[in-house]
């Protein structure tokens, strides 16, 4: 992350002064609510942004460690998004898991500590399963969408967050109208609170995409009407994959290079894993940097690192004579995608997900 000798007063003025101008020079009346001195709305206005984001992920299930990390990075994380909500079948917000989530002022306060902005997630991902089919049928129905809009409103206005990120995944090719016309009206509403709207998206080098998660999203469109637009540039190899890179840095490159021609440069924001997997043959197990160092260790393992991939590795042969290979995250392998963040000019860095991540990190230059 870049560390600017800036006191936060004079970031604050200085995006202020810019925003302010930017709506002057436009005759733009949107609203600005006490967060929107943050640097991160200049994205709203055109402006460039004072400093790279730096966006934490909080999974529900591992929040404790989340506040930890949230604690040892201090000002390096810019943003907070714990994953709590999701959509209901009636275009109402619920939590992911009943029982289950904290959203609590207290957790929210906690989540605050070090002067972050709180963006949810509101995903398509309750009880543990991903249901595209929920959001699209809310999007297909325009009376349905425009409720659910209001819904989306009003959880942030009487929560008092700095807005939300919308990140409903896995959807269809017919889906791809009716989501943008939601982010555009969800956009307009949140502007007109003061708020900021965040979209998570899909990787992909083209339009309209490979497959039909990403033919439902359309770059150019949703990089119009949001405030950033998240790229998950994670899990070309996953779970049920073969081996290998996470994120091989070459896929890397040529999806943000795309990506920045459809998107504002200060609007578009790199995604990153903080974790990996231990495969035994096509069958892998996720695990945090930390638990992955625990392993590399009790195993005796070495790790290796990639230079092609720009990513750490290690093998080792368990207790049955299987043999695991493992693939994951760490400082080295993200200061990798931060140059490639820097040379697009994108705005700066999520990472899925806080607690257990190396902490190394927090203080790449």
């Amino acid at each position: 992350m870049s560390r600017q000798s800036l006191s936060p007063a004079l970031i604050t003025r200085t995006a202020s002064a810019l925003i302010t101008g930017a709506l002057l020079a436009t005759g733009s009346d949107l609203p600005l609510s006490t967060s929107a001195a943050d640097p991160s709305l200049a994205s709203a206005t055109g402006s460039a942004a004072l400093v790279e984001r730096s966006i934490g992920y909080v999974a529900y299930w591992d929040q404790p460690r989340a506040v930890q990390s949230i604690g040892g990075a201090g000002e390096a994380i810019t943003e907070v998004s714990p994953s709590w909500y999701a959509p209901a079948a009636d275009g109402s917000i619920v939590v992911q898991l009943d029982g289950a989530v904290d959203d609590s002022p207290a957790a929210v306060a906690q989540l605050r500590s070090n002067g972050a902005l709180i963006l949810p997630a509101l995903a398509n991902y309750r009880d543990k399963i991903w249901d595209p089919a929920v959001v699209g049928a809310i999007l297909a129905d325009p009376v349905s969408r425009a409720a659910h809009v209001e819904r989306i409103r009003a959880l942030v206005r009487d929560r008092g967050f700095d807005g939300i990120d919308i990140d409903y995944e896995h959807l269809t090719a017919a889906d791809r109208d009716p989501f943008t016309a939601f982010v555009t009206a969800l956009g307009a509403g949140l502007h007109a609170d003061g708020k900021l709207l965040a979209v998570t998206l899909h990787p992909k080098s083209s339009e309209p995409g490979p497959q039909p998660k990403n033919q439902a999203q359309n770059y150019a469109a949703i990089g119009q009407v949001a405030d950033e637009v998240r790229i998950m540039l994670y899990d070309y190899h996953w779970d049920t994959s073969a081996p290998g890179a996470l994120a091989p840095i070459n896929w890397v490159r040529q999806v943000m290079s795309w990506a920045a021609t459809q998107v504002p440069a200060t609007k578009l924001v790199l995604g990153a894993a903080t974790y990996g997997y231990d495969w035994v043959g096509k069958r892998g197990t996720s695990f945090m940097w930390a638990e992955i160092m625990r392993r590399a260790a009790n195993n005796g393992a070495t790790v290796q690192y990639s230079q092609t991939m720009e990513a750490p590795w290690f093998s080792y042969v368990d207790s049955r004579g299987r043999k695991h290979t493992v693939w994951f995250e760490n400082a080295r392998s993200i200061a990798a995608k931060q140059a490639i963040m820097r040379d697009v000019g994108a705005s700066g860095m999520h990472y899925w997900r806080l607690g257990g991540e190396d902490p190394a990190i927090w203080s790449i230059p």
